[in-house]
């Protein structure tokens, strides 16, 4: 049997890694690049084995679930078991949709070869399923993510606790809908807090340097310096969620006796 190994190495190892890369983002979960290609890697080796192996299809099945939960084990630092759930449905479900996308325009392009001689025939160019399963992925993302942007309203100031380098610093944080900032590397939300609360935080700590984001309004352009934070605690209604996010210097909340501005975005999960 021919077997083409470049086909094997270079589409399943991009295509895994933006699969997790792009699960990560939608549950705004921070990744490491090593973890990420390490998990890819692993599911990459498996479908160069999986096609010699003679399985019956039902223990197929559950060996390629028992990969696929595997390869998000490793991808990601997760929090609990319910973070851990949530991410494995997000993969499969952005596996299937965008696979299914991706077999869809081939299938309509003219190319009628069986999956499962995709590594046999070279009858698809090497990166076709790259480039629809990214573009797929980018024009999905931007309608999940504006869907749940939308999604919740709450009017006042809720509880948040920001962790920074192991510290503790207790806010109130003001939800402002018009707060659509995210972090264009890893697709973090962006809370903004006050210059007077970034005072009393490096009154013990000092937050790691991310970057800057730009920010326009009023037909005027400027840019906010970000910092690294472990993550954020936000309560609302005697309910608790655990969030990774950035954190970025602006002016004095207008809302009396905030402390940040944070965006719905962030309450999805809590309400």
């Amino acid at each position: 049997m021919d077997f083409y190994i470049e086909y094997a190495i270079i589409d399943n190892l991009i295509v895994d890694y933006l699969l997790l890369k792009e699960s990560a983002v939608i549950m705004k979960i921070k990744t490491k690049r090593f973890f990420l290609f390490l998990s890819a890697g692993i599911g990459t080796a498996f479908a160069i084995i999986f096609p010699f192996l003679d399985l019956e299809p039902v223990f197929s099945f559950f060996l390629k679930i028992l990969c696929a939960f595997t390869m998000c084990f490793i991808a990601v630092k997760h929090r609990n078991l319910r973070s851990m759930i949530f991410y494995f449905n997000v993969f499969l479900l952005a596996t299937f949709i965008l696979g299914g996308t991706a077999l869809g325009i081939i299938y309509l392009s003219g190319i009628n070869e069986l999956v499962q001689a995709y590594y046999q025939t070279r009858a698809i160019p090497i990166g076709l399923a790259i480039a629809v399963i990214y573009l797929s992925f980018v024009a999905v993302k931007k309608f999940a993510v504006k869907i749940a942007s939308g999604a919740i309203t709450v009017c006042g100031l809720i509880d948040c606790t920001l962790v920074i380098k192991g510290e503790k610093f207790k806010a109130k944080a003001f939800v402002d809908s018009g707060n659509l900032l995210s972090d264009r590397r890893t697709g973090l939300p962006v809370a903004v807090i006050s210059p007077s609360f970034y005072s009393s935080i490096t009154k013990k700590v000092f937050p790691a340097r991310h970057g800057e984001i730009a920010v326009a309004g009023a037909g005027s352009r400027w840019s906010l310096k970000t910092f690294k934070i472990d993550y954020m605690i936000v309560s609302h209604k005697g309910k608790s969620i655990v969030k990774d996010a950035v954190i970025a210097i602006g002016d004095e909340p207008k809302p009396t006796g905030a402390d940040m501005l944070i965006g719905q975005g962030v309450l999805n999960g809590i309400i």
